[in-house]
């Protein structure tokens, strides 16, 4: 159970019998009560009413929040930066805030630069320029310790990951973050950079047994594991961390590996509206922006095919020319993906055994479909080639057995063998005005194609 040293405890919203610390989207299934609460207060958290925004100011009162520090110095916070905090407006809601001091365990320079970016927002964010690792360390344990919004959150979290972590290898992340690497060994360590995105962590990851001659790791020194005291916070802090830094993150210790894994899971099953989940098989979209970024869009779409069996959209492709070698093979789920608009060419294999995909949109100005690219993909019923198209892979669209029409673009100067074999469905085949005849009589291209299709044009192979 996720708990706060202070007169203030975290307990679960009921809607669902959400279990603490599991987050429906954003800090949605935390909920902050008083221990000694009355009782019309506890109904008032049950069912949803938990103060601030507008509300926390009361009847009209403008006053300052007083909060005490971990030192006992009391820091004020305006109503407005109040607001953001979930802790602080219940707090307000429960007794008016007019007397006495929200007790916390944050140090006094934390509350008030926390106070100074709550109220001036993304505007005060240069506040958080030069602060040092051990600084943000505590202003992110002090916005968890308050469950301030989501948007101050995050711009802590892009502090932390963007000038302190982004651009560091697994070692280098180890000596920053004082901890010793406890993988049995070196290639364990590089392993464990390289494996798949979607790779989950293990129940008792971090504390699997380690073999006799792995390193034994010293008590933590680590600032950001000593004052973020659990994982809730941690895996916050690494909200805008980017695939790189994860992956290299994953080398640092079994522990960051476990850790990372579970961050990067959770951006993969992360939809917007439903509840989060940690399995794989539930996931139906992806974005691929990060792995697009990252380097690995194609070992990443080609990891998809195997731990995403009910993948059925894609996205985050945008700025890609050219899609790779069975990049989506075997996406037997796959029903749209958005092609990006300057896209040139697909790679042999890239969609095969795409067995639901019905329809894609090629972009103009793409000039090559590789071997076999639609290869399998039974529920395509049409297809609109682009006038820019020049080649035609061979086996392209075999076994589109549901396509019905297609019309050949006139700058088509190469198609390969078999590029419509098994096409059972096909009735009618728009050839355009001069197209060379020869090409289709020397490749056999049609087989499979009814007598019909072919014989309108007068060409039967």
């Amino acid at each position: 159970m996720t708990t706060q040293k202070s007169q203030y405890m975290y307990v679960a919203h009921r809607k669902g019998a959400t279990p603490i610390g599991v987050r429906v989207g954003k800090f949605i299934s935390r909920k902050i009560i008083p221990k000694s609460g009355s009782r019309a207060s506890m109904k008032r958290h049950r069912d949803g009413d938990v103060g601030g925004g507008d509300d926390i100011g009361g009847d009209g009162d403008d006053s300052d929040v007083r909060v005490r520090s971990a030192e006992g110095e009391v820091v004020a916070w305006s109503r407005s930066a109040a607001a953001r905090s979930a802790a602080l407006a219940n707090w307000v809601s429960d007794t008016g805030g007019a007397e006495g001091a929200f007790a916390t365990l944050v140090p006094a320079a934390a509350l008030r630069t926390l106070s100074r970016v709550a109220e001036g927002g993304a505007e005060e964010g240069g506040a958080l320029e030069g602060c040092s690792l051990a600084q943000l360390a505590q202003l992110l344990h002090g916005a968890h310790f308050l469950d301030v919004d989501v948007e101050l959150l995050r711009l802590l979290s892009r502090s932390l990951c963007t000038g302190h972590l982004a651009g560091k290898s697994g070692p280098e992340l180890g000596r920053l973050l004082g901890v010793v690497s406890d993988f049995p060994t070196e290639a364990e360590r590089q392993a464990a950079t390289e494996e798949p995105l979607y790779t989950q962590a293990a129940q008792h990851d971090a504390t699997a047994p380690r073999a006799a001659d792995a390193p034994t790791p010293p008590a933590p020194v680590c600032w950001l594991s000593t004052q973020l005291v659990n994982e809730d916070a941690l895996e916050d802090a690494l909200a805008d961390a980017d695939v790189p830094t994860l992956r290299a993150l994953k080398g640092v210790s079994l522990a960051w590996r476990a850790r990372a894994r579970r961050v990067l899971c959770a951006r993969l099953c992360a939809r917007v509206g439903l509840p989060l989940t940690s399995n794989l098989v539930e996931v139906t979209e992806l974005d691929l922006s990060d792995s697009r970024a990252a380097g690995r869009l194609f070992a990443d779409a080609a990891d998809a095919s195997r731990w995403l069996p009910n993948l059925a959209k894609v996205t985050g492709l945008g700025g890609l020319t050219s899609i790779g070698d069975h990049a989506f093979r075997g996406c037997s789920s796959l029903t749209s993906i958005e092609l990006p608009s300057g896209l040139m060419s697909i790679g042999k294999y890239a969609f095969y055994g795409c067995s639901s995909l019905t329809s894609i949109e090629l972009p103009a100005g793409l000039t090559s479909i590789g071997v076999g690219a639609f290869y399998g993909c039974s529920s395509l019923t049409s297809i609109a080639l682009p006038t820019s198209l020049t080649s035609l892979g061979e086996y392209a669209f075999d076994g589109c057995s549901s396509l019905t029409s297609i019309e050949l673009p006139a700058g088509l100067t190469s198609i390969g063998c078999g590029a419509f074999e098994g096409c059972s469905s096909l009735t009618s085949i728009e050839l355009p005005a001069g197209f060379d005849d020869s090409i289709l009589r020397h490749m056999l291209m049609f087989a499979g194609v009814p007598r019909s299709a072919i014989l309108r044009f007068g060409y039967f192979p």
